[in-house]
């Protein structure tokens, strides 16, 4: 899930976010890569590379290096943050006051896809750190309980009574 997020957010970030349409009829579409609120579209590149990466590296095997935070924390807050950036983007942008000349303002699939993919890290990322929380608990019940005595049997001999001669 956190994968299917982060790739999500990736190539939304190519797609049309914003458009306007200015009082001489000029529309001009931005991505989130592009426009007046950039900074916010590589904000979202970095964390969306961050946990693609982390993801990546956990799935090899591998550790960051200098990198103490567990991998679902760190997918879960990236899902929460992007949450909290797509709100504040949303708020300056469509802000009457921003912006010169501008009749309307419209949001893109690329704004909805974004939060589609925070929705996606933010789930993922809960979800993977429920599974493994939950294993986590079954392994300590399973340890905490009292080994089953086994009850070893010794295979039963037949006894065979040798008879005396008879007098």
């Amino acid at each position: 899930i956190v994968g299917v997020g982060s790739i999500l957010m990736l190539v939304g970030l190519l797609l049309p976010w914003y458009r306007e349409l200015d009082v001489f009829g000029k529309s001009d579409p931005y991505t989130g890569l592009n426009g007046p609120m950039y900074l916010f579209g590589f904000t979202f590149l970095m964390i969306a590379s961050a946990s693609l990466l982390v993801l990546v590296l956990d799935y090899l095997d591998k550790k960051m290096p200098l990198f103490k935070v567990k991998t679902a924390k760190l997918h879960f807050w990236a899902g929460i943050v992007s949450f909290y950036l797509l709100l504040l983007e949303g708020s300056v942008y469509f802000n009457p006051g921003f912006g010169f000349n501008v009749k309307v303002k419209e949001s893109d699939f690329g704004m909805f896809m974004a939060f589609a993919a925070a929705a996606l890290l933010t789930v993922g990322g809960y979800m993977e750190g429920r599974g493994k929380s939950a294993v986590k608990e079954f392994e300590k019940e399973t340890r905490e309980q009292q080994p089953i005595k086994q009850v070893v049997q010794e295979p039963v001999r037949p006894v065979i009574e040798q008879s005396k001669p008879r007098e």
